[in-house]
């Protein structure tokens, strides 16, 4: 991959990761909480999208960093830095643990589709990135024994 094509595809990259945070920032989880007393506590599903904008934020700026780097070592590594964190943002949106409502009719139901969407697209395009870091590596002589 030429050096143009990789920054272009990288920062289309990161933007589609910070447009998946945006889009759970902007769609937002429930808006009712569960009244405990005088205070009203956030559900659940406020908590996981929460966590996976800020993990997304994360995975964003680690794909804006491919953008200058000319090293394979560190393509690589950002690249495994982006699909680690879109894949952990998509983990607490869907997991028993935190997750979002069951019910298809909830808000944050869509709201989880999105950010799951964009960040696969996000997955996808950094794992072809991590494969195409080094081109030169698949043209080279393979060693025999």
């Amino acid at each position: 991959m030429k050096l143009e094509t990789w920054r272009i595809v990288a920062a289309v990259c990161g933007v589609l990761a910070v447009a998946a945070a945006v889009a759970g920032l902007v769609m937002g989880p429930c808006t009712h909480g569960i009244a405990c007393g005088d205070a009203v506590v956030p559900t659940r599903c406020t908590w996981a999208v929460r966590s996976a904008v800020l993990l997304q934020l994360v995975g964003a700026a680690a794909v804006f960093g491919l953008v200058p780097v000319k090293c394979k070592v560190g393509r690589r590594w950002l690249s495994g830095m982006g699909i680690g964190c879109q894949v952990l943002a998509v983990l607490c949106l869907y997991t028993p643990l935190v997750g979002v409502c069951a019910g298809a009719d909830m808000a944050c139901r869509p709201t989880a589709l999105v950010m799951t969407v964009l960040g696969g697209a996000v997955v996808v395009m950094c794992a072809v990135m991590a494969a195409l870091a080094d081109p030169k590596r698949a043209q080279m002589p393979k060693r025999s024994l």
